[in-house]
């Protein structure tokens, strides 16, 4: 009898889920860090932001002076253009090398699995979108960002056009 009983508990549950299109999906949040050597810099200091539609402040390419783009920027430009940093660390005194970090949003990291329509966040602020500069002898050779990023994938069963899973960057 109690065996009989699970076999219809069963049943009724794939019934059930068969009946139902539904999906189980999962979001994940982290960070993704880029690095340029000798950059051009976006004369006003943003978020780096993966999230917003905002265009870059870092590029790679030296031939965008027009004003709002300066290649290897020196201290007193990024002081006049960014402000003071959120952190200024001496790397070496000869050749003279300092480590200049501005932040910016936190980033939250995590996971968040979607069962058929209930979303259930897991996640936690790891850190901070930043950009760091590091300049040597006054000029900056190299800039890292940090910035938010969000993959997410999924399996979708009993769809119309059967399961499948599917993974987006």
């Amino acid at each position: 009898m109690n065996q009989i009983q699970r076999l219809k508990s069963l049943f009724f549950l794939i019934l059930i889920s068969i009946s139902l299109q539904g999906c189980v999906a999962l979001f994940k949040y982290g960070e993704q860090t880029t690095q340029t050597e000798m950059p051009s810099v976006l004369a006003t200091a943003k978020s780096p932001s993966a999230l917003t539609s905002e265009p870059p402040v870092i590029s790679a390419a030296a031939d965008k002076q027009n004003g709002r783009w300066v290649a290897t920027p020196s201290s007193s430009w990024m002081r006049d253009n960014w402000g003071n940093p959120t952190r200024l660390k001496i790397i070496s005194d000869k050749p003279k090398a300092e480590l200049w970090t501005y932040e910016f949003e936190k980033i939250w990291g995590g996971v968040m699995p979607v069962l058929v329509v209930l979303p259930i966040p897991l996640r936690a602020p790891t850190g901070r979108e930043k950009i760091e500069f590091l300049l040597e002898e006054d000029r900056v050779i190299r800039a890292t960002v940090t910035r938010a990023k969000d993959q997410y994938g999924g399996a979708f069963l009993f769809s119309p056009d059967g399961p499948f899973v599917k993974s987006l960057e």
